[in-house]
């Protein structure tokens, strides 16, 4: 994780995911997610 807003965010997941068997996190570009995208832009724009 390289954005510094996004290191604590990561470290409190990883931490949260600690409980679980097993799990992963990936990266998935904006592009190939747009339906998410478009979600968070529209959360965003009525906050």
């Amino acid at each position: 994780v390289k954005h510094a807003d996004m290191k604590e965010l990561h470290a409190k997941a990883k931490k949260m995911l600690a409980g679980f068997d097993s799990w992963s996190i990936r990266h998935v570009k904006r592009a190939q997610n747009s339906d998410a995208d478009k979600l968070v832009n529209e959360a965003l724009d009525n906050a």
